[in-house]
């Protein structure tokens, strides 16, 4: 993508197919304060959202692939609120184990000093991990029929 006014190639290449396009000279200014033109008149846009995602994964995975100096394998998925609320309670999860075994090491480390709430925290940790065991029935909330059909 040369400097310039001048006009540049891209060439992509697919098994023994070679596909080559011209484009003219890219401002980045000019393009943005187009695509924002046709957004404010309503006229679809793209790239889009989910190709911005993809862009954004795709240069994610060519860093970690140069640092490992392996392959990494896309899936591009378009992304769903069931997979989003499956991701956010696996996070949610790990970050209650880890609040568990940092509670039970401070609970053993001030049984001595003969806190009340020492007592409780047996009952306490039991009622936030069953809440959170509830709040896995929001899954429920998100059809399997509606993220296949997306």
């Amino acid at each position: 993508m040369p400097d310039g006014d001048q006009p540049w190639q891209l060439e992509t290449r697919l098994g023994d197919q070679t596909h080559r396009e011209t484009f003219e000279d890219w401002t980045p200014t000019k393009a943005a304060l187009k695509k924002f033109g046709e957004f404010t008149s309503g006229e679809p846009v793209r790239p889009d959202w989910h190709d911005a995602l993809r862009t954004m994964e795709l240069a994610d995975a060519i860093d970690h692939s140069l640092h490992r100096g392996r392959t990494i394998e896309l899936q591009f998925g378009k992304p769903s609120e069931q997979a989003t609320f499956k991701g956010m309670m696996a996070g949610l999860g790990c970050g209650l184990l880890m609040l568990a075994l940092f509670g039970t090491i401070l609970a053993t480390a001030v049984a001595g000093l003969k806190f009340n709430f020492v007592r409780f925290w047996p009952a306490l940790l039991l009622g936030i991990l069953v809440l959170f065991l509830l709040l896995q029935l929001f899954r429920l909330a998100f059809p399997a029929d509606a993220a296949k059909k997306d």
